[in-house]
C-alpha cells in the first residue's frame, strides 16, 4: 500500500498521507461524499520508500477522498495606505475551504484515461 503522494488540485499542490486530513479551496462536492482523483498525482512513496515520478502524471493510480465539511478560513486583513494623503483602506477576507480526508492511495491494474 502507498503512504504519501503529492497531488495537484486546482492551482495548488498538496502533500497528502493516508488517513490524514487536509484543507483545500472549496470543492463543489457535498459533505460526506467520496470522490476520486486519478490524473493529478505527481509522485508516490510506498512502504519501501520507493519514489515514482510522473511525466507529468503517474498512470494507473487513484486517490480516494471523503469530504468532511465546508467552512471558512481565518480572516485575512488587507490594509492599503498612501503616506501624507490621508488614504487608508482596511478590508477583510475569509476564504471558503473544504476539509477532506484521504481514504486510500492505490495502484490499479486497468488503464484509466485522465480526467475520469
Amino acid at each position: 500500500m502507498y503512504k504519501e503522494a503529492i497531488i495537484k488540485i486546482g492551482n495548488h499542490q498538496y502533500l497528502i498521507k493516508k488517513n490524514k486530513y487536509i484543507y483545500i479551496n472549496k470543492l463543489k462536492f457535498k459533505e460526506n461524499k467520496e470522490f476520486i482523483i486519478n490524473k493529478n498525482i505527481l509522485y508516490i512513496k510506498d512502504n519501501n520508500n520507493k519514489i515514482l515520478i510522473g511525466k507529468p502524471y503517474i498512470k494507473n493510480f487513484i486517490i480516494k477522498f471523503l469530504v468532511l465539511k465546508h467552512l471558512k478560513d481565518k480572516k485575512k486583513i488587507i490594509f492599503k495606505k498612501k503616506k501624507r494623503k490621508g488614504y487608508n483602506i482596511k478590508k477583510g477576507h475569509k476564504q471558503k475551504i473544504t476539509k477532506i480526508k484521504v481514504l486510500y492511495i492505490k495502484k490499479i491494474k486497468n488503464k484509466l484515461k485522465y480526467g475520469t
